[in-house]
């Protein structure tokens, strides 16, 4: 048996000193990676709708991987009167009076369906005004305003579709695409370095 120590010497670069094609395998790389790191992008998500609905309990299901039933759907325990709030100004004083009392009379807890076999929005299935209509045709009220409450459904769920579809574009960002000036600071915060070919240089 004999050992051999060999020296080498060859050149590492930053990401902004690699030829085209290198950073072109950076970007592959530093993409690959990310599948990993979908808690944080569920996370960000959490977080977003924790702003949006602070008394909600809502929950996040998605599927970026560009195949069939792919895309992003919110679903839990939603406070209408904090949904309300997010289309107000689509309603009369009249209506948003009839929604405060309703809400006061019947509580504004709904729940929100999961998608159970794919994991594309299906916000705007929901029917938010369900309980209440049968509790007021319960108790026999004459002229239930039902244009209101289907009004009510069809601009709750619009606004729950876009914000899902807000989502899931910045989901397939976080995923698939990022541009070559953040991919250059990513790694400049982190001091990485690079072979000349892009390949990822881990110091001893």
């Amino acid at each position: 048996m004999r050992k051999i120590i060999e020296t080498r010497e060859f050149n590492v670069y930053k990401f902004n000193e690699l030829p085209k094609d290198a950073k072109e395998r950076v970007r592959s790389w530093y993409l690959e990676g990310q599948s990993e790191l979908s808690y944080i992008f569920t996370e960000d998500c959490m977080e977003r709708l924790k702003e949006l609905f602070p008394d909600s309990n809502l929950e996040v299901q998605y599927s970026l991987a560009y195949c069939q039933g792919d895309g992003f759907n919110i679903y839990g325990e939603i406070r209408l009167d904090e949904l309300l709030e997010k289309i107000a100004e689509k309603f009369t004083e009249k209506e948003m009076k009839f929604f405060k009392w309703a809400f006061s009379e019947y509580g504004t807890s709904y729940k929100m369906a999961s998608n159970n076999y794919y994991c594309y929005c299906i916000c705007s299935r929901n029917d938010f005004m369900e309980d209440i209509f049968y509790e007021m045709d319960n108790w026999y009220f004459r002229n239930i305003p039902e244009k209101t409450m289907e009004k009510f459904n069809k601009l709750a769920g619009e606004y729950l579709d876009n914000l899902c579809n807000e989502f899931e574009k910045n989901g397939y960002n976080f995923f698939y695409e990022i541009s070559e000036e953040d991919l250059q600071e990513y790694c400049e915060a982190n001091d990485y370095e690079f072979l000349e070919d892009g390949k990822f240089y881990a110091a001893a």
